[in-house]
């Protein structure tokens, strides 16, 4: 019967150190935080101009809820950049008037989150 017992605790034993390196091998491989997707796009795309400007804009249209909040993300939305105007859909027309006073407040905070765009205008369509 002892002769079980301390088989057991050496068992037991090297279970748990076993536990440990492996759970030390799991921190190690956690700790290398991936990158994030944007970043490694932005990277891949660094020697293509045009890429990394149509990447600009589409990062600048899918942010549009950032700038203008959840409520106005609702009835609005930004279609795409071109010739240096953010096209946005409006659902209504009372909205459209709206955005259209705060419209230079709005391209503002656009241009200087987005330098490279050159974004010049912001451009309302229903």
């Amino acid at each position: 019967m002892r002769m079980e017992e301390k088989e057991l605790k050496e068992l037991y034993a090297m279970r748990l150190r076993d536990r440990r390196t492996s759970r030390t091998k799991r921190r190690r491989h956690g700790d290398q935080i991936p990158d994030k997707v944007g970043s490694l796009l932005t990277q891949y795309f660094s020697g293509d101009e045009a890429a990394s400007r149509r990447f600009e804009e589409s990062r600048a249209v899918v942010s549009w809820e950032k700038f203008v909040g959840p409520a106005v993300a609702q009835v609005s939305e930004a279609l795409r950049v071109r010739s240096g105007k953010l096209v946005v859909q409006v659902k209504d027309p009372l909205w459209m008037q709206e955005l259209s006073l705060v419209r230079h407040s709005i391209l503002k905070r656009y241009q200087k989150s987005f330098p490279k765009l050159g974004l010049l205008d912001i451009f309302f369509v229903r």
